[in-house]
């Protein structure tokens, strides 16, 4: 499935989620680039949202940090030989990693957050790309990320989350 409606900054994103899906790194994708890669970026909706960063779950048991940013550091030299992973957060109990992705300025072009769990709710996506071919990437499944958006708006923070109603918004149209 080609995915439609992405921006340069996602078009670089999913670039990087299919190389880790190549080189086979135990990530389960999910999030906002996620539901954009389940729905092939096109709702029965006019209704969009942007993204700045890749979420995902390392389903492999006991990483260190530093195993993580060497294949995130691959993928991302692999679509982009200028740009660097740099880690601002250690992943801990209820916490995920945070790596920045920059560029040979020094400017962060969009973040990857990887949180170290299992993650059984999870489907394969076939997904192509005119310069990087196709390939399965491992994501949340949409029963899944709707789940997660009706628990998370359930809660006080949806005030803070207004982005969950309207991927919920999304999901609810999906076909």
């Amino acid at each position: 499935m080609k995915i439609e409606n992405l921006n340069r900054t996602e078009n670089v994103m999913l670039a990087v989620m299919m190389e880790l899906s190549r080189m086979e790194a135990p990530i389960v994708f999910k999030g906002a680039m996620t539901l954009k890669v389940a729905t092939g970026g096109i709702t029965r909706t006019n209704v969009s949202r942007s993204t700045q960063d890749i979420d995902g779950d390392w389903v492999s048991p006991a990483p260190e940090m530093e195993d993580i940013e060497k294949i995130l550091q691959r993928a991302v030299h692999n679509v982009n030989p200028n740009w660097t992973i740099q880690p601002f957060r250690e992943f801990g109990e209820k916490r995920s990693a945070g790596f920045k992705v920059v560029d040979e300025t020094g400017m962060a072009r969009f973040h990857i957050d990887m949180s170290v769990r299992q993650n059984p709710y999870s489907k394969v996506y076939v997904v192509t790309n005119e310069e990087t071919g196709t390939v399965c990437l491992q994501g949340a499944s949409i029963e899944k990320m709707l789940a997660d958006k009706i628990s998370t708006i359930s809660t006080q923070r949806v005030f803070r989350r207004s982005k969950d109603l309207i991927d919920l918004y999304i999901l609810s149209k999906c076909t």
